[in-house]
């Protein structure tokens, strides 16, 4: 039977304590390893284990109702906090796409009048780097800064086994 001690994932920073507690525990003689280990828990989640929510309940009946109660709305918080981001980002990217957008034919008309009026080299360079930044916006999807890219967990695990595939 596996133990709350075996699924629990310590952070990298408590890593190094919990194997000083084990070793340390090792240590013991057996019958006070048994006695330690019966004694040490470990959970994480805004919900702690059903014994512990029952001793709440014994110091103050309705308390567990009440911790499980603010597991729940915290959770039900959380998502729509990153609903209403995803959100915002998306129309962040939206009006930046058409500022862009505006942006470039605008320019394009600023190059095709320096070619009418009689401005060719500059009214073609012009026009012409506005055509490329165009078709660079909408050919590319990168993220263009660095928050947008911690969010997007899975983009990134993508692009790390695709270059290990390209590597092989």
């Amino acid at each position: 039977m596996a133990t709350k001690e075996e699924h629990a994932k310590p952070v990298k920073g408590e890593q190094q304590n919990v194997d000083n507690v084990i070793d340390h525990v090792k240590r013991l003689p057996r019958d006070e390893q048994h006695q330690v280990m019966q004694k040490l828990e470990m959970f994480s989640g805004p919900i702690p284990a059903p014994h512990i929510l029952e001793q709440y309940d014994k110091m103050d009946p309705g308390a567990a109702k009440q911790i499980i109660d603010n597991g729940v709305e915290e959770s039900h918080h959380r998502r729509q906090m990153e609903s209403k981001m995803l959100e915002m980002s998306r129309k962040k990217n939206i009006r930046r796409d058409w500022m862009g957008f505006v942006i470039g034919i605008v320019a394009i008309f600023v190059g095709a009048f320096l070619i009418y009026k009689d401005h060719y080299v500059v009214g073609t360079i012009f026009s012409g780097i506005s055509i490329l930044g165009l078709v660079g916006q909408f050919l590319g999807e990168a993220p263009t800064d660095s928050s947008e890219k911690g969010t997007d967990n899975q983009s990134e695990k993508g692009t790390d086994n695709q270059s290990e595939e390209k590597d092989e």
